[in-house]
């Protein structure tokens, strides 16, 4: 039963286990969530080689390099690019085996756009019970723009999904949610300002018809008994209503409070997440 996974922001990392089965203990979870993160980490270390042009595998030779050799291929530093030995970008399909299982990295113009363990030139798993990762890599404009990947292990499908931003994408993400949050933060002053307003009306409405009704009863002695009349009743009604409203008012404004303070710290956040990023260059 397959796993989704929420496609993920550029700052962010998020999972939902589908609703068709209920994780009963924290081992189960855990698991889960290690192996979507490493479907992220898989995928990341993979876009490394294209973004930076690094050693596929620092330290050591692999099937890959020894395949790359005989074929006299190199990737480029700088571009990632896989080239020839005339410096041409390679489009190919390259699969070697180890004693893991069999292994594909598919290559368009010299930019890798699949690599896997156990999968077919479409990133399809070579067989319906066997375990399986595929990575794709979305490139657009020669540029690495989204990673997704797929796993399989032991029958459970994990799938996930990683947006790759230039600082600029990211910093006019990041603006448009500071001007929105902005807009919201003097919305919300407005609004509290009003219910302010409309408290202190009331307290003067509460004050006034409270005299009235002092007036009513002033000349009444303790011993008296009270004659609720109309007027009286009328009066006391009013009164009622006003503290309601009141009170009211006052659990309004307390939420409205809240709710600025809130907006005025993820609009603090924000900001201090815009000044790094202008501190930056490239890609993160």
């Amino acid at each position: 039963m397959p796993i989704l996974v929420n496609k993920l922001t550029p700052t962010t990392f998020s999972s939902r286990i589908s609703g068709e089965s209920k994780i009963e203990n924290n081992k189960e979870y855990n698991a889960n969530r290690s192996a979507v993160l490493w479907s992220t980490l898989s995928a990341l270390a993979a876009a490394g080689a294209i973004v930076a042009g690094v050693s596929l595998v620092k330290g050591r030779t692999t099937a890959l390099h020894n395949l790359f050799d005989a074929k006299k291929l190199s990737i480029e530093k700088g571009t990632g690019l896989l080239k020839d030995v005339n410096g041409t970008p390679v489009s190919d399909i390259f699969e070697y085996n180890t004693k893991a299982g069999k292994y594909l990295r598919k290559y368009k113009d010299g930019t890798l756009i699949l690599s896997g363990k156990n999968i077919d030139k479409d990133g399809k798993p070579l067989s319906d019970n066997i375990d399986y990762y595929a990575v794709k890599y979305n490139i657009q404009d020669g540029k690495l723009k989204e990673i997704t990947s797929e796993r399989r292990n032991k029958g459970r499908i994990i799938q996930n999904a990683k947006d790759i931003l230039t600082i600029d994408e990211k910093k006019k993400i990041i603006e448009a949610k500071i001007e929105a949050l902005s807009r919201e933060l003097v919305e919300n002053q407005r609004k509290i300002i009003k219910i302010r307003l409309e408290l202190t009306l009331l307290n003067k409405k509460y004050k006034r018809v409270q005299d009235e009704i002092n007036k009513i009863i002033k000349d009444k002695k303790p011993s008296d008994k009270v004659e609720y009349s109309d007027e009286l009743k009328g009066y006391l009604l009013e009164v009622k209503n006003i503290v309601n409203e009141i009170k009211k008012g006052t659990n309004d404004y307390n939420l409205k409070l809240n709710d600025i303070k809130a907006i005025a710290k993820t609009l603090k956040e924000q900001r201090l997440v815009l000044d790094k990023l202008n501190k930056k260059t490239g890609t993160v």
